[in-house]
């Protein structure tokens, strides 16, 4: 796809014109996203781009869809941080890409989506397949004669290597990575090869020549102002592993204070650093301020895993990730143990949206019994009085009833929703209600008419495929 630099109003033009073809529209779309992306703290291109790989993938565009899913990768790993998400994209980009590929531009995005994906399991914790992906990805981009992106992801293989503590293959690759970096002058990823190096060494048990490599390389990277507390901590290690105590501790508290004041994403520095001041303390004869900084170190652990997830709204928001991958046993699994934790924390109005959500789960995955089952236990006055829920779940319900042969409910209960004042301002459920009655009415002209303001309201709603699949259906139809 190519990238489209006029004005929004215009694609927005191009993309209602009824002549526009549908590769055309998913890559407007596409476009419109990008926009969004570099409004800079205020954009959100996920809105257009989900679109666009759903109309993407109901018209078998593969190729198109490829290319949005390494954007919604690239997103949701370095602007979101929401790693789970990333990984998924990328997985699905890369599975959608053609068994041969022959254009560079194809073999660049799967170069992008395996280092994304090695982003990911780093920071996931899966190191063996972040090794993985690091290395093929520079495998990749050295195909496409990317020297400087091939190399920085070899590097990343080095550190993966000495996580891992595989030492000696982490040491075959250092010595090609530092020469090709002093000739670009790159003298950052010297010193940050010369730390990985540095550990290398003290596998070895030489510690002075480690210590020495450790010392050349912060004032390299003091110059640059780029000591981050994932060097700090290895440099307070060398002068633990020197014997030099007091200096370590020092190291440690500094590299502790850089991590915390960079957020959850260091707090793993902020952990390793008060598990080395323990070993300092300990080798100082302190067992009791060892004991304490392991504590503290546990801590921080909670505090990164609270930060990362299980708080309420979080716990829905995972809800909706399993959904969308298509885990809804799962999903269903996650709803029961958010009622549960609501019901006995005594907050109903949380208890009930679980209930919803389950039920949207049972609905999307059409088990429209189930529905039926758990929408007959909810209490109704509760739902009918929440604006957030009502229209939404009743849609829902309309439908299954309508899947089980239930039709005079269906129906009755569908006017319930469509005389419901605030339809109106849910384009995508009124959508949705109309769609619902133009399946339930039995009058061809009928039917016709709620099938044309379905249609309307969907491209209010900025939901062009699914406006397709009715104007689709219609013409089929009649």
């Amino acid at each position: 796809m190519d990238y489209d630099h006029s004005p929004e109003v215009d694609l927005w033009i191009e993309f209602g014109n009824e002549d526009t073809a549908i590769e055309r529209k998913v890559e407007l779309l596409w476009n419109l996203g990008n926009k969004e992306s570099h409004k800079y703290g205020s954009g959100d291109p996920l809105k257009y781009w989900i679109s666009a790989l759903e109309i993407a993938k109901d018209n078998e565009l593969t190729g198109q869809a490829a290319t949005i899913c390494r954007d919604l990768a690239s997103h949701h790993i370095s602007v979101l941080r929401d790693y789970e998400t990333g990984l998924h994209y990328a997985d699905e980009g890369l599975s959608l890409q053609p068994e041969h590929l022959f254009s560079r531009d194809e073999l660049s995005d799967q170069a992008h989506m395996t280092w994304g994906k090695a982003v990911a399991l780093v920071n996931l914790g899966r190191l063996d397949e972040a090794l993985y992906n690091y290395s093929s990805g520079s495998a990749m981009y050295s195909d496409l004669s990317q020297d400087f992106l091939a190399h920085a992801l070899a590097t990343s293989a080095v550190f993966c290597h000495i996580e891992l503590e595989q030492f000696d293959q982490a040491e075959k690759l250092i010595p090609d990575l530092r020469t090709y970096f002093q000739s670009e002058d790159n003298l950052d990823k010297v010193a940050y090869l010369d730390s990985l190096q540095a550990y290398v060494l003290l596998s070895q048990n030489r510690e002075e020549e480690a210590l020495a490599l450790l010392i050349e390389a912060k004032s390299v990277l003091k110059q640059a102002n780029t000591v981050d507390p994932e060097f700090l901590c290895r440099l307070a290690f060398g002068y633990y592993r020197n014997l030099e105590y007091e200096t370590a501790l020092k190291t440690y508290d500094r590299g502790l204070l850089v991590a915390m004041a960079k957020g959850p994403d260091d707090y793993i520095y902020a952990i390793k650093a008060n598990l080395g001041r323990a070993e300092v303390f300990e080798a100082l004869g302190k067992p009791k301020k060892a004991s304490k900084a392991r504590f503290d170190a546990e801590v921080i652990r909670t505090r990164k895993a609270t930060a990362m997830a299980p708080n309420s709204e979080k716990n829905f928001l995972e809800l909706e990730k399993l959904r969308k991958r298509g885990d809804y046993q799962l999903a269903v699994q996650l709803g029961a143990q958010i009622v549960k934790e609501q019901e006995e924390a005594g907050n109903n109005d949380l208890k009930l949206r679980a209930q919803c959500e389950i039920l949207a789960t049972l609905f999307l995955n059409n088990q429209h019994q189930e529905v039926l089952e758990l929408w007959s236990s909810l209490p109704q006055l509760e739902i009918d009085q929440d604006d957030a829920l009502s229209v939404k779940i009743k849609n829902m319900v309309v439908h299954s009833m309508y899947r089980c042969n239930m039709v005079n409910q269906a129906k009755e209960l569908c006017y319930q929703v469509i005389g419901d004042v605030r339809l109106q301002a849910k384009i995508q459920e009124h959508a949705y209600a109309y769609e619902n009655l133009s399946e339930i009415e039995e009058d061809p002209t009928l039917r016709m008419q709620h099938q044309s303001v379905a249609i309307e309201s969907n491209l209010q709603a900025d939901n062009p495929a699914r406006a397709l699949r009715i104007t689709r259906k219609l013409r089929d139809e009649y």
